[in-house]
């Protein structure tokens, strides 16, 4: 709540330019500012309307930017584009989205990020590593919702442990997606959880003759298959401790 006994006097100003903001009931002496993703809602105006307002801001914005890079084509503009097509991004209208975005298109450097590659996801491993641009920033979507964050480094390599708490299993889908400041995001990647590499062989603990059990360890979540001399097959699920347990056959 912003009170002033010269409301004339009080004056909000954007941090990106420096210039005032106009926002409605500015002639009152006490008003209520609420802070939402598209700026400010003023006393009990609807987000319809401050949707409004962001959407001519940025419209606004555009048309200065445009201005600017006709007088002085040599300068770089790139972040600035960058930053205004987040900012488009976030316009609810679909609409105004691509009519904004038309306009944003001619000056639009086509610069992407380097071809995003993602080794092969390995159960056993727990690790998403890969190549793309230098310094570029990797987002790893799990499919539990969860999002991991990392840094390319300066050969453009990158690594991601994966949280034992958010532990992949075979054949789950992770989404990796790779993005650069002043350069276009790369697609996004969907990659599977895979197990390509062969267990070790499995532990056959110590067993007296006659024994009705034959136990040992192995990789958890393995199946074990045993072969008798008379010709039986058994198999069995190695537990999630890496134990096992069959019955000798008759």
């Amino acid at each position: 709540i912003v009170k002033h006994r010269e409301p004339s006097r009080r004056q909000i100003k954007r941090i990106e330019t420096g210039e005032e903001m106009s926002l409605p009931e500015s002639g009152k002496e006490t008003v209520t500012y609420t802070l939402t993703e598209k700026g400010f809602k003023v006393n009990d105006e609807t987000m319809e309307n401050v949707e409004t307002r962001y959407t001519e801001t940025i419209k606004n914005d555009i048309h200065t930017l445009i201005e600017k890079i006709n007088a002085t084509p040599s300068n770089d503009y790139r972040i600035q584009i960058y930053r205004l097509v987040q900012d488009v991004s976030e316009v609810s209208s679909e609409t105004e989205k691509e009519a904004l975005m038309a306009q944003l298109e001619p000056y639009l450097d086509k610069q992407v990020v380097t071809p995003l590659i993602v080794k092969p996801i390995e159960y056993n491993n727990q690790v998403i590593s890969g190549q793309t641009s230098n310094q570029a920033s990797v987002q790893v979507t799990l499919p539990s919702g969860e999002v991991l964050n990392t840094q390319a480094d300066e050969t453009g390599a990158f690594t991601i442990n994966v949280p034992k708490s958010q532990a992949l299993a075979l054949n789950d889908t992770v989404q990796v997606v790779a993005t650069k400041e002043s350069e276009t995001s790369s697609q996004v990647e969907s990659i599977k959880v895979t197990d390509t590499i062969s267990p070790e062989s499995p532990v056959i603990f110590p067993t007296q003759a006659g024994s009705k059990e034959v136990k040992g360890s192995a990789e958890p979540n393995t199946i074990l298959e045993f072969r008798f001399q008379n010709g039986t097959i058994v198999t069995t699920d190695v537990l999630d401790n890496g134990t096992w347990t069959i019955k000798v056959p008759e």
